[in-house]
This record gives C-alpha cells, structure tokens and sequence, in this order.
C-alpha cells in the first residue's frame, strides 16, 4: 500500500469547511486557540466537506483501495468507555478491527504525560508517548498516530499511564491511503522545524 499526505494549513485538513455549506457555524468553536501549539488542526476527519477527502474519494473509486471511519463516540458506545469532547478514553486495551493494512490513530494529548502501548499479534510494537508542552485548543492537542499492520491478525491498543483519549481513527487497505494532515496559523519556517515530523514523516509517505 502507497501513502499519500495531503499537508498545509488549516484548510487542508477542512477546519471551517462547515461553512459551505452553513454560514451559522463559526470557524473555530474553541474557546482557547493558541497557534504555537503543538499538533494538527482538528476536523481533519472524512467527514467534513474537505478538498483532501475529495481526494480520498476519487483514489478508492478509481483503484482497489477501502476506508472507514471509527468515530470517539461511536468507540465508546462499543466499549462503554467514557466520552468527552467527541473524543473516547481508554480505560482498558481496545482492539481494532481486522482486515485492514493501516490505522490512523487519532489521540488527544495534554501537558499531562500518557502513556499507549501498540500491541500486533501479542507483541508490543511501540509505546506512544502522548504528551505537549502547549495545548492548541483548550487543554488538548491532536495527532495522528500511523499503525502499520498489514497481514496482522490482532491490533490492540493498550492504555498504561495517565489518560489516553482517542478523537477519532481511520483504517484503509488496497493500492493507497490518503492522511489528511496540516497545521492552522503555522509559519513555513516552524513547520519544518518543529511539526514536519509529525504532520508528514511518520506516516512513511510515498507521495506528499
């Protein structure tokens, strides 16, 4: 499978793209927006009407690739873990569903450290340290979490220090993956220095 991240600003990843359709949304329902924060503009989702998700769409009709989308709030109700802010807290290990080449693993992370374990066919893979010295929105920052796992049989992620929240995450198989992948109010200059990483290389990409 081929990754292809679409990267940018805030409107790469749709924040605000709510209103092409309504002019009543605001653009950013934040009460606390600090633009050195770290991590990606949320919203980068499949759901809003975003340029990138346009993308995703022609590339799976147009090659043999698939994806879904697994919801905070619907992993809660499947897990009966808690729910705050779209977003599920791990209070147990959750298991992905099979058959899927990659997971996009969305979580929410605050100054306070956490810890996550990734786990493929009972073994540890890596542990995921979720932390931010400065919050972009409130008290939380997102990232997305690539988890590569083609042929796996069982992904768990396994919560083991302080609180792992979990907005939203992504599975694909097939030919390609597209990640929706920018950051709002951010410099040419920072973004390579400081969210380069993060927004683009980890995920391994093939084309950018």
């Amino acid at each position: 499978m081929k990754i292809i991240v679409c990267t940018g600003d805030s409107h790469t990843v749709g924040q605000g793209a709510n209103s092409i359709k309504s002019r009543d949304i605001p653009k950013n329902p934040n009460t606390i927006y600090r633009t050195a924060g770290k991590g990606i503009s949320r919203g980068g989702d499949l759901e809003v009407p975003s340029y990138v998700n346009l993308v995703r769409k022609y590339i799976t009709e147009h090659t043999q690739s698939e994806y879904a989308l697994t919801s905070g709030e619907k992993l809660a109700g499947q897990t009966g873990y808690p729910c705050q802010n779209r977003a599920v807290k791990l209070t147990g290990p959750l298991t992905l569903p099979a058959g899927w080449d990659w997971h996009l693993v969305c979580v929410a992370e605050q100054v306070a450290k956490a810890e996550m374990e990734i786990w493929i066919d009972g073994k540890c893979q890596k542990t995921e340290i979720l932390q931010t010295p400065l919050p972009r929105y409130n008290d939380w920052s997102f990232r997305n979490v690539p988890v590569f796992c083609e042929g796996a049989k069982e992904v768990v992620l396994v919560p083991k220090k302080g609180e792992v929240w979990i907005s939203h995450i992504q599975h694909d198989r097939g030919a390609y993956a597209v990640v929706n992948s920018g950051v709002g109010s951010c410099t040419s200059r920072r973004y390579i220095d400081e969210c380069f990483d993060y927004c683009v290389a980890d995920f391994r990409p093939d084309y950018i």
